[in-house]
């Protein structure tokens, strides 16, 4: 059967294919497709995540593990660290110092622990940093702000900043940036809150800032002691700011009871309220008129260690998988201890290898990589940035000074940074902008620019220059100065600048801009993007002057209606179908975010650098193929990477469907399960390509195998057609016929199926446009009928034939043709060019249809057997015509004795004609074509009637001759 042994070659080569392709891997790599059940069954790597993860601090301590343990499943799924997975284990130290050593002897004392991610306060890092030392154990904290934990201690680091750091900026920025000359502190009597009062209090005084009130704060303060410190802050109205060095449940009553008593001084607020839900709550008792009532921490000055808007393209992704994972929005801790544990890791990645029968020297090499991460050069790309430690083992962090506003903290218009960088403070003094010289420091002010886009209409996408056009508002809102003429869309096909703006004003000292931008842009495809059938769309910006030391974009999340989140602006996009339906592109997601990219100073020698960081807003549109195919459906159900269990099982299921048994008795199901296990393979095989070569070839190599591959996908539904049509429709075709369907039929439905899927083929894969594949198709069509127009006469012919159907398969016809006499025989076969009759002669004749066509053809097989044959006979005038048809039926009937003629059928001889040398008559007769020739039936007929007629002295009719007049010659 030709079509079975096309599918066992198929899946035989296929088989073969793949096995090579495994093997060769496995030669070339342990790792190879099967890295991953390797990682996961070697030796874990062990690190320790110590926080509180019982009591009021759970939620902290919680959310930090699920920050760490986002990291380390990713790690895992990539194949682990060196072969070994990586496995978090908690310890509760309930934020206690008394618990914290505790924990920190089980960890020093641990045979496997390689490092520690933690603690969560600062009380509880001091007390087990001793520990730590003494067992050279290495020790990463997400959120102890304290210096003491880190100094003198080259155990500890640290991924954020330090009080003194804070305490530092928030005094500048008040002095510097608000222009305050005055303020009140109120904080807490514990060690956070002293160690940053304390070096708040010696900055201040350093800067000209004056303390008028320090009010202290019992731990768990009355309602009394809040009253009282809010009636003392309320009777001086010299104060122009008031430091709260506060935990949330402490800060809300004060807050409130200041706002109550109309107190105009600017609130500020130091890291520990940033914590998520504390910029969001109400107040507990609005104004009868507010509906809703506002939110009692508007208007609020916070120290961040993150914000939203801020985020960058890797944070942005962490804040989407914890949430769809979780089901809650993380804070702030759980971002920083993604960074924790990064960090160890990447020092474990830096390794030569890892050897975890050798904990104490593997603790120590961790250590050492931690401390040689010292530069931007040898940093670990974070959710924050790059990460790289100082000597006393802090990350060089920025500190964000967030506004509260409407239950959300954004990032305030304008930021304050430490300059770290000794070579760029003679650059910027010779600028001469956004540099505060306070004696021992120097200081930068950062602009932020809130940046909006609102997408009208994306279209003209095209595939192939892989460009499209956008039509979009944008808008700025910012304090100060910005010279928009100076953005520049690096992206962009040509130059494209923004134009006066569409709307500008300033209201509260904030300036406002929005402009009217239409363009085309490139877009560039990654090796991924191609497998899944997805591109992105992207628009970005950046200041062509403003590097990121004093200009920073940031999202303007909230008059952009993304207050819940980024990621709801896709379904926005959708809503107002920003993507025409028509366009064959759907928009799956669509971001806004900014990232900090380096950019050549292109030899300035006013830079001392090569490179200089640049703030770039992106908003980017993810598209996808809009098809309906059935690659896209199996995604669905079987895994996206290549699996032996899966191709083994539908190879046994492929193998199965060929038993003779079951195609016998189950002819259509088993044609069903056979072309499902057919597509179910390829897509492996697919996935299987992909994983081996995806990351290895170019972009164009890449799209020539998924051409090849879409190519396969559109072929097949071709073969499940060809191969569904024998059960579904010739066989019900030949048992209500009971003749066998003609080969040129099935030929020709079989090339009208291949026919359509090539032409899908050049006008979905391939891209090309119909009308050319039609012009194309008819210019061929006229030189191949010109050349074959013999071949195709017949193949016409013959189409013709089967749809008329004078005659099938198996039926005895004759055919008298003018120029080759006439042939009799049984049709043995009629295919696209040529009808087959086999002959009583034992010979198989050949007659090409075009002959057929123009031909009388005789069915002696329809409607009914038998047939009748009518046999010529002239006698003469004399003899009478009721003698002469007795004789000639006597005579035929004597041929039955001889079996050309069948008795039980009427034989009969009637006056067919008068000739004019005779009476005509027709001898009638029946015979079975099958058995009998026609030939044979005259051959007995005609002997019985010259044997009768000679016996009754009868004479058949002579024509008369011509007479022919001679003319005499002499």
């Amino acid at each position: 059967m030709p079509r079975k042994t096309l599918f066992v070659a198929v899946f035989a080569a296929m088989f073969v294919l793949v096995v090579a392709l495994l093997l060769w891997r496995f030669s070339a790599s342990l790792a190879g497709l099967s890295s991953r059940q390797v990682s996961l069954e070697a030796e874990p790597i062990r690190i320790a995540v110590a926080n509180a993860f019982s009591g009021p601090n759970a939620p902290s301590g919680i959310a930090m593990l699920r920050g760490a343990q986002l990291l380390a499943d990713k790690i895992n799924a990539e194949g682990g660290i060196h072969g070994h997975p990586l496995v978090l284990q908690p310890f509760d130290d309930r934020r206690n110092a008394e618990q914290a050593e505790k924990v920190a002897e089980q960890i020093g004392t641990s045979k496997d622990i390689v490092a520690v991610i933690g603690h969560g306060s600062s009380t509880a890092s001091r007390a087990a940093g001793n520990l730590y030392r003494l067992y050279k154990v290495p020790a990463v904290t997400p959120t102890s702000t304290n210096p003491n934990v880190t100094l003198f201690n080259p155990w500890y680091f640290r991924v954020i900043f330090n009080d003194d750091l804070q305490a530092n900026i928030l005094a500048h920025y008040i002095r510097s940036v608000l222009n305050d000359s005055s303020i009140a502190v109120v904080h807490l009597e514990d060690l956070y809150a002293t160690t940053l009062n304390r070096t708040f209090t010696l900055t201040a005084d350093a800067i000209g800032l004056r303390i008028r009130h320090q009010i202290a704060l019992p731990s768990q303060p009355s309602p009394e002691d809040i009253e009282t410190a809010a009636t003392l802050l309320a009777a001086d109205g010299k104060t122009q700011a008031i430091l709260l060095i506060l935990r949330p449940p402490q800060a809300k009553p004060l807050v409130q009871a200041l706002r109550k008593r109309g107190v105009k001084a600017q609130l500020l607020g130091t890291d520990s309220l940033a914590l998520a839900g504390f910029a969001a709550e109400q107040d507990e008792a609005p104004m009868a008129d507010l509906d809703p009532p506002p939110h009692f921490t508007d208007g609020m000055y916070i120290a961040a260690p993150f914000i939203p808007d801020t985020a960058t393209a890797a944070a942005r992704q962490f804040l989407d998988d914890y949430a769809a994972i979780y089901r809650e929005d993380p804070i702030w801790s759980a971002i920083y201890a993604y960074d924790s544990a990064l960090a160890i890791a990447e020092a474990l990645r830096r390794l030569p290898s890892v050897d975890l029968d050798d904990v104490p020297g593997l603790r120590n090499a961790v250590r050492e990589q931690l401390a040689v991460m010292n530069t931007p050069a040898r940093a670990v790309s974070s959710l924050m940035g790059p990460l790289y430690f100082d000597a006393e083992g802090d990350a060089i962090r920025p500190i964000y000074i967030a506004r509260a506003k409407d239950g959300h903290i954004t990032p305030a218009t304008r930021q304050l940074r430490l300059v770290k960088d000794p070579e760029l403070i003679s650059t910027l003094r010779a600028q001469g902008e956004n540099i505060i010289d306070l004696g021992n420091s120097l200081l930068q002010i950062v602009q932020v620019v809130y940046t909006g886009i609102h997408l009208n209409k994306l279209h003209a996408i095209d595939e192939k220059a892989r460009t499209f056009q956008a039509d979009f508002d944008l808008w700025f809102r910012f304090s100060g100065e910005l010279d928009t003429e100076n953005i520049v869309f690096p992206n962009a096909v040509t130059l494209l600048r923004l134009a006066k703006p569409l709307v500008a004003r300033e209201l509260l000292g904030e300036q406002y801009r929005a402009f009217r931008v239409q363009g085309t842009f490139r877009y560039t495809t990654t090796h991924r993007n191609l497998i899944d059938g997805n591109e992105d769309f992207m628009i970005q910006f950046r200041h062509a002057h403003l590097d990121h030391s004093r200009l920073v974009f940031v999202t303007d999340s909230r008059n952009m209606g993304l207050s819940e989140g980024r990621s709801g602006w896709g379904r926005i996009l959708r809503a107002e179908q920003v993507l025409a339906a028509d366009s064959g592109w759907v928009i799956r997601d669509a971001t806004v975010y900014q990232e900090i990219h380096n950019r050549s100073t292109l030899g300035d020698p006013l830079f001392p650098m090569i490179a200089l960081p640049y703030s770039y807003f992106y908003a980017n549109i993810q598209g996808h193929h809009g098809e309906v195919s059935l690659q896209r459906q199996l995604a669905r159900f079987l895994p996206d990477r290549f699996s032996w269990p899966w191709f083994l099982f539908f190879g046994a299921l492929f193998l199965i469907t060929w038993t003779p048994w079951l195609q016998h008795r189950y002819p259509v199901p088993m044609a069903l399960v056979r072309l499902v296990a057919s597509a179910c393979l390829l897509y492996l095989l697919e996935n299987l390509f992909n994983a081996l070569y995806a990351e290895r070839l170019e972009l164009y190599q890449l799209e020539l195998m998924l051409l090849f591959f879409k190519s396969l996908w559109w072929l097949l539904p071709a073969l499940f057609v060809v191969a569904l049509l024998p059960p579904l429709v010739w066989r019900p075709i030949e048992r209500r016929t009971r003749y066998p369907v003609p080969n040129v039929a099935r030929t020709f439905v079989n090339l009208v199926v291949f026919g359509v899927a090539g032409v899908c083929i050049l006008a979905f894969v391939f891209e090309r446009p119909l009308t050319t594949i039609l012009a194309a198709s008819g210019l061929l069509t006229l030189i191949l009928g010109i050349a074959l127009q013999n071949l195709i006469l017949d193949a016409f012919s013959g189409l013709v034939l089967n749809l008329e159907q004078p005659f099938a398969l198996s039926q005895w016809i004759g055919i008298a043709t003018r120029w080759h006499g006439r042939q009799f025989g049984r049709v043995e076969e009629l295919n696209w060019r040529t009808t087959r009759l086999w002959t009583r002669d034992n010979n198989l004749v050949v007659i090409p249809n075009s002959i057929i066509s123009n031909a009388a053809i005789t069915n002696y097989s329809r409607p009914t057997y038998p047939s009748r044959m009518e046999i010529p006979v002239v006698l003469e005038f004399s003899v009478p015509v009721e003698r002469a048809q007795q004789v000639l039926e006597e005579s035929a009937r004597q041929a039955v004795m001889t079996g050309a003629v069948l008795g039980e059928q009427p034989i009969r001889a009637v006056v067919d004609t008068l000739e004019s040398y005779g009476v005509r008559y027709k001898i009638q007769v029946y015979h079975h074509p099958e058995i009998v020739s026609p030939e044979v039936v005259k051959t007995a007929v005609n002997r019985a009637v010259m044997t009768r007629l000679q016996t009754e002295g009868l004479k058949v009719a002579v024509p008369l001759e011509p007479l022919v007049i001679r003319r005499r010659t002499d």
